[in-house]
């Protein structure tokens, strides 16, 4: 009766504290952990991630590390935190429902929860409960957390890399054999497998994702790369095809590339006109982006349609003169086909298009030396390289490797 009494005691005492963070009245007595744990979820829906944070760290302390209890907390520190230190303290805040201006005050004058070392947390629940398999995959997520901010940050050695790549690995591995079914985690493991060249384990995962979401896009778009690596091309069709029916409309660059993907396949299986409506598909999806008119290029080049190529030149540089290829790709086929005149024209309208634009006009006389220097005319050659680095230092610092390149003659590396 006294330990009762006790845990009565603590549990109103506790949930005072919580309404004092701004969190509803809660009306309850003597709540098990699953009422708890619906309670959290509710406040972490309305962004009350402080509250909830409190709600669940005083439940454990109640009733235990119990894995459920415990596994969202860490859950909702790891996707909910404003900000952290080192990846040791985590700290998370309450948010107002509407952003309002009256209200954005509210964030600075909320009470700030924190949790520090999420990973020893984890791996001391998985001492006395190894088959928490959630446990497994929230440390993955951790590994994966630290692993994404270093990368955009550049500050991971190859070594390092490895080292966490392992470590997400082993934990979502682990989590997916103790029966954990979560598509997010399916689809790192045959990421990671499929750059590992692993297509077959890849498959196994991207195949696991769709037995969860057989409409989904990704695992569809992957199996499609890897069958079109195995030269199973009528499968690379097939899945390409369902990638592009369930995209969403932020999927764009992944829209793009399935297009190209669908249009080479038809290609190898000689399906031409099927390719050409792919690739136009591409071109007027993503005009800015010059993979599909190269390609396209490439075909009317072989075709002997050099009219065709012409046309496509101009539209790519007119939407895309920032990308190297383009232009490099423009000076082998004038050279081949001796069509100096049509550069020079194309070069004239775009030196005017694009008078304002120090890039634009860097590339331009680059690729113009360049052209001059494989018809013989070195002089010439040489001065439109000097334009061109005048314009491109304006654009990257005095050592960028790419200023180097610059009057290096077409063909000598």
């Amino acid at each position: 009766m006294k330990r009762f009494f006790t845990r009565y005691i603590f549990i109103l005492l506790a949930f005072g504290y919580f309404h004092s963070l701004g969190a509803f009245q809660i009306e309850f007595s003597m709540p098990d952990s699953a009422d708890v744990i619906a309670t959290a979820r509710q406040l972490i829906q309305q962004k009350q991630f402080a509250t909830a944070h409190a709600l669940l760290d005083s439940a454990i302390t109640l009733y235990g590390p119990i894995p459920s209890l415990v596994c969202l907390e860490i859950e909702n520190v790891l996707e909910h935190h404003f900000t952290h230190k080192d990846f040791k303290t985590f700290y998370l805040r309450n948010y107002p429902q509407h952003w309002e201006e009256s209200q954005t005050a509210q964030i600075q004058n909320s009470a700030i929860r924190f949790l520090r070392y999420p990973d020893r947390i984890l791996k001391k629940l998985l001492e006395k409960n190894p088959k928490a398999a959630c446990a497994y995959r929230l440390l993955g997520d951790y590994y994966n957390l630290i692993l994404n901010n270093k990368l955009e940050t550049y500050t991971l050695s190859r070594k390092e890399i490895a080292d966490l790549e392992k470590q997400i690995v082993e934990n979502y591995s682990k989590a997916v054999e103790l029966g954990l079914q979560d598509k997010e985690i399916y689809l790192w493991l045959g990421d990671y497998y499929q750059q590992q060249n692993n297509f077959k384990r890849a498959k196994w995962y991207y195949q696991k994702t769709l037995d969860v979401n057989p409409n989904d896009p990704i695992a569809n778009f992957r199996l499609a790369q890897i069958y079109y690596q195995e030269k199973q091309y009528s499968q690379a069709v097939a899945r390409a095809s369902s990638a592009l029916d369930n995209f969403s409309d932020d999927d764009i660059y992944l829209r793009y590339d399935a297009l190209i993907l669908l249009a080479e396949s038809y290609r190898e299986l000689g399906e031409m006109d099927d390719f050409v409506d792919a690739i136009v598909e591409a071109i007027q999806f993503l005009p800015d982006q010059q993979r599909a008119y190269l390609l396209l290029i490439d075909y009317y080049d072989a075709k002997g349609q050099l009219q065709e190529a012409e046309q496509l030149f101009r539209q790519m540089l007119l939407h895309n003169p920032y990308d190297r290829p383009g232009f490099e790709r423009l000076e082998k086929f004038v050279v081949e086909h001796n069509d100096f005149l049509f550069s020079e024209n194309l070069f004239n309208d775009l030196i005017v298009r694009f008078e304002n634009n120090d890039e634009v006009q860097g590339n331009l006389y680059w690729f113009r030396g360049n052209i001059l220097w494989q018809q013989g005319l070195t002089e010439e050659a040489q001065q439109m390289w000097q334009l061109a680095k005048k314009y491109l230092k304006k654009c990257y610092p005095p050592n960028h490797p790419l200023l180097k390149e610059i009057g290096r003659p077409p063909g000598t590396g």
